[in-house]
């Protein structure tokens, strides 16, 4: 977050393949329109339904550290943060979670079934009605409990920067804060649902943003793969270890 940069305090930085957003009080660029009761309730739980839900770094760090304090200092916390003067971001000029909305997608599925030898890459919207619509629905609103969340009014999608989308969809989301445990499988190369390519994660992206969030990014297979490197461990333990 950049603390340690007093001209730059909380406005935001690159954690690797993840990025730390603006969480400043702008209301465009940073986490303005957030109560003080969305911000505890993000500590304590990592999700706010129609705002965001923690993955990565920000995950472990909710299930690790924020979901154990106390209600005082939760609220002492979000009330620090809010306070923090505001600092507008290059990349978001709107609230992050306030893109989109339900959409009605007429159903692509054909009837005859599709051949599990076929490997052609798809494109996104078949990407997504094979890999996402069955959680999120076809018209991206999740589930009413909000398990699942919806896919607009959300500030992963309707972030300026797809970084985190995209990790998301890498490296899926395993959260437990309290009793509450938030899962969604990964699809990289060690999915045990479906391993996709760089190029139908970058459509899949693509097609997510531009149909929920914030506007199609032109996210390139390379970027994906680049990102996909970048998370692996540094020095990853020796076999048997």
């Amino acid at each position: 977050m950049l603390s340690e940069k007093q001209d730059h305090y909380l406005a935001g930085t690159s954690l690797g393949a993840w990025y730390a957003p603006n969480i400043t009080s702008s209301k465009t660029g940073g986490i303005g329109s957030w109560s003080e009761e969305d911000l505890v309730a993000y500590l304590r739980t990592g999700h706010v339904a129609g705002r965001a839900q923690a993955a990565g770094p920000m995950a472990e760090a909710v299930e690790h550290s924020t979901s154990h304090l106390t209600d005082a200092d939760l609220h002492a916390l979000a009330a620090f943060i809010l306070k923090v003067a505001p600092m507008e971001d290059e990349a978001d000029h709107t609230a992050r979670d306030a893109f989109g909305k339900a959409v009605n997608e007429p159903d692509i599925r054909t009837k005859g079934p599709q051949r599990i030898d076929d490997l052609a890459e798809m494109d996104g919207p078949h990407i997504y009605d094979a890999n996402c619509a069955a959680c999120h629905g076809r018209d991206g609103a999740g589930t009413q409990d909000h398990y699942v969340p919806s896919l607009f009014a959300n500030s992963t999608v309707g972030a300026g920067r797809p970084d985190n989308l995209i990790m998301t969809i890498l490296k899926g989301v395993d959260r437990t804060a309290g009793k509450e445990h938030a899962f969604m499988p990964g699809f990289d190369g060690q999915s045990n649902v479906q391993r996709l390519s760089d190029a139908e994660i970058a459509a899949l992206v693509n097609y997510v943003t531009a149909t929920f969030g914030s506007g199609d990014h032109h996210v390139t297979p390379e970027q994906v793969k680049n990102l996909r490197g970048d998370s692996k461990p540094v020095n990853p333990p020796a076999k048997g270890q």
